[in-house]
């Protein structure tokens, strides 16, 4: 089995001229936009799926924490009850 490809400026840049060449609106959204500013990261792949994972728990906390005011907010704008 292959080692997993590391993202870099290089792979980032042949990654985008075989986009470009493959398909046309890939092509013009590069030349729209620019291209991908992604910056090189000198993780390893069990540190960027570590990473990930900790970045999903923190957002899933996060969530649950808007979603808890925004039913306070509702429930006191139906209610006009600040217990609800």
């Amino acid at each position: 089995m292959p080692a997993p490809a590391r993202l870099n400026r290089q792979s980032l840049a042949a990654a985008q001229a075989h986009l470009r060449r493959a398909c046309p609106v890939m092509d013009t959204l590069v030349a729209r936009f620019g291209a991908c500013t992604l910056a090189d990261r000198k993780l390893t792949p069990f540190e960027s799926l570590a990473r990930a994972i900790i970045g999903q728990q923190l957002s899933a906390r996060a969530a649950d924490s808007i979603e808890e005011r925004v039913r306070a907010l509702v429930a006191f704008a139906a209610t006009g009850d600040r217990r609800a």
